[in-house]
């Protein structure tokens, strides 16, 4: 199995704090990657050689010089493509402020900016352009990320697809502690039983998260949530647990399968891959030790 992405949170910290993160960041949150996790992951990265390394949040903004010593250690081995995730509300502050701060990252790519209800930074049209001018003027492929927890929210993702020629990309608000507390998750009407010929989305993807390890999952809720640990201390250990191998191998039509339950047995929310999953996980496999067959 080849690792294509690798996304790396180097901090929780965030200007914001939206009502559906599903890392539970914000102004409150202080845990940020270590010396030693920084050289863990240096490591890790150069041995996998992922094709793209994605830096999210907390906002990786102020973590630029974490980002950097990373990519310090990487670049002049092996040139991975760089994506920065951004609330780009330092484009409040003008072009300059754009340059200054893109500008200090050691190397960028692709640069995503999320920019919907929930990140509350209200660029106005002429912010959003010098993000457009400044990446189009360093060829840095540029997309808005947006999020969709209603059905209305596909409204007001048209209009701003209509607004900006640039590219832009969608996701439904999954369960998160945040968007839980909050009721942001969006609410399918029905169980679309189409999940059971996939198999999990992100399985070319490996995450770090601060203070926590390497994990095939993306979102700490996930992490979080589940009984058993879903951590680990390398790359290569965690692509050779038992899960990862699970969710590899195995559709999750396979895994309702095998635990004998049926689409009746099913909620609406189990349509999206990751609730699924972690109900699959929580109320099944957690405590079994054989597998598939």
């Amino acid at each position: 199995m080849t690792i294509t992405n690798f996304q790396i949170i180097p901090g929780y910290y965030c200007n914001l704090k939206c009502a559906h993160c599903s890392v539970d960041s914000g102004p409150n949150q202080i845990a940020k990657l270590s010396s030693n996790e920084i050289n863990i992951i240096s490591q890790n990265i150069i041995a996998v050689q992922p094709k793209k390394l994605i830096f999210t949040g907390g906002e990786p903004t102020y973590y630029i010089h974490i980002i950097n010593e990373i990519l310090s250690q990487c670049l002049e081995l092996y040139r991975p493509k760089v994506l920065i995730t951004t609330n780009g509300c330092f484009a409040m502050g003008g072009s300059n402020k754009v340059h200054e701060i893109l500008s200090s990252f050691k190397h960028i790519d692709e640069l995503q900016l999320s920019m919907d209800k929930f990140h509350k930074s209200n660029l106005k049209p002429s912010e959003v352009q010098s993000l457009i001018d400044y990446t189009s003027a360093r060829k840095i492929k540029l997309n808005i990320s947006y999020c969709i927890s209603t059905p209305m929210d596909f409204v007001a993702f048209e209009k701003m697809a209509q607004a900006y020629n640039i590219k832009m990309i969608y996701q439904l608000v999954d369960e998160s502690k945040r968007s839980l507390e909050t009721n942001s998750v969006f609410q399918y009407p029905a169980f679309q039983s189409d999940v059971l010929k996939k198999k999990c989305p992100v399985l070319d993807c490996i995450s770090y998260f601060p203070g926590q390890g390497f994990s095939h999952c993306c979102s700490k809720w996930m992490l979080d949530s589940c009984k058993k640990k879903k951590t680990y201390s390398t790359v290569e250990e965690c692509m050779n647990s038992v899960f990862f191998k699970r969710m590899y191998q195995y559709t999750f039509g396979d895994l309702v399968d095998f635990v004998q339950l049926s689409i009746s047995d099913l909620l609406p929310q189990h349509s999206s891959p990751c609730c699924l999953c972690r109900f699959l996980h929580n109320s099944f496999f957690e405590s079994m030790s054989e597998e598939p067959l």
